[in-house]
């Protein structure tokens, strides 16, 4: 059905399912691209519809996802405002739809974490690590700001260390995205990993769903998205800039 990322639906003797989508862009780190995008909003939409009790999100290979592709960011400079602006809105989309889920969603991370997938993992409701991840918000070394994820991380990040991280751009460890808010628990190696998700899975199945449906209504309530069009003109505004086709280019 989908070519840039794969879902895989689960079903447990009590008759219980759940649903993973990971990814599936492996030659360049699962980079995000707006062809990729509508394929994971509109598995969004089926599974916001159907009786899954869990979502799990993941990369193919050996990374989560190096944020957005850079191909595609060197096209935005020759796009106008109006096509900048309609794919701005598209990772928007996909930010606020992932979010907005019904059920319980885990990030499973490894490997490469940057820019905007930093955003998608706080998006989710948590999220597990290897110890190999790797989590750097880039945008400023490309002369762009991480503008549609912002209300997002700040959701999980004290605001000085959110200040810093986006401001040095720098590489952060597993260990450190977990004393930073960002992850739950980080895991040792594949092994570990694979049982940490297997028993996470069934400690959340454990409960009432509809308990924990209205549990996320009620933090979507309090938390909300904030401004979602005024991060989306940011964006379309400053990626066609000529100081961030520089810098996408220079990286």
């Amino acid at each position: 059905m989908y070519s840039e990322i794969i879902q895989r639906d689960y079903q447990l003797t009590n008759g219980d399912t759940f649903v993973e989508i990971s990814f599936n862009r492996p030659q360049v780190a699962n980079a995000l691209h707006p062809s990729m995008l509508r394929e994971v909003n509109a598995a969004l939409a089926e599974i916001t519809k159907s009786n899954h009790r869990l979502l799990l999100i993941s990369g193919t290979g050996k990374n989560f996802c190096a944020g957005a592709d850079l191909s595609w960011m060197r096209e935005s400079g020759q796009m106008g405002k109006s096509q900048n602006l309609i794919e701005a809105r598209l990772l928007a989309k996909f930010f606020a739809e992932l979010t907005a889920m019904p059920m319980p969603t885990i990030a499973l991370v490894r490997g490469a974490v940057y820019g905007g997938a930093v955003g998608i993992v706080a998006c989710c409701d948590y999220a597990l690590a290897a110890t190999d991840a790797q989590f750097s918000l880039s945008e400023l070394k490309l002369g762009i700001v991480p503008a549609l994820i912002m209300p997002y991380l700040a959701k999980k990040f004290h605001p000085t260390t959110l200040a810093r991280i986006v401001l040095t751009a720098e590489v952060f460890t597993a260990e450190q995205a977990r004393e930073y808010g960002l992850l739950a628990k980080v895991i040792a190696d594949e092994d570990d990993f694979r049982e940490a998700t297997r028993q996470e899975v069934n400690t959340l199945l454990r409960c009432a769903p509809q308990a924990q449906r209205v549990f996320k209504e009620m933090m979507a309530n309090r938390l909300g998205s904030g401004d979602t069009e005024t991060t989306v003109e940011t964006l379309a505004d400053k990626r066609a800039t000529a100081e961030a086709q520089e810098g996408i280019s220079a990286f």
